[in-house]
């Protein structure tokens, strides 16, 4: 149900802002960045500010426009991010559903990596 930015039909508010990249359950290897990318239905108004945490940890917008995030170094295992937008009185008026994705980096251990001293060549 959309609600138009009209006086008759209440406040403006976001139908979805969900995080779009990277993908749920996605699994990056060998990556030393990660860009988060947030996506808010109907677009992001310009008094609005958008906000996303990476394992719990805030990353806050270097920018009032920033709907992209770079993360870097980022490191392996699985991360949970979520977004939220916030009004210009940092009221919450919108909060993403989690997700998780994983990086993976390549062992220095594994039997077949070049990078390991010990390789049976």
């Amino acid at each position: 149900a959309r609600r138009a930015r009209g006086a008759d039909n209440g406040p403006f508010r976001y139908d979805t802002c969900a995080v779009v990249q990277p993908a749920e359950d996605q699994v990056l290897i060998d990556v030393q960045s990660v860009t988060i990318a947030v996506q808010p239905r109907p677009a992001k108004r310009s008094s609005d500010r958008v906000e996303v945490s990476l394992d719990g940890q805030a990353i806050k917008a270097a920018n009032p426009d920033q709907e992209e995030f770079q993360v870097a170094p980022i490191e392996r295992g699985t991360h949970i991010v979520a977004a939220t937008i916030r009004d210009a009185d940092g009221k919450n008026v919108c909060q993403s559903p989690a997700i998780s994705f994983h990086v993976r980096q390549p062992s220095q251990l594994a039997p077949q990596n070049p990078n390991n001293p010990n390789r049976k060549h």
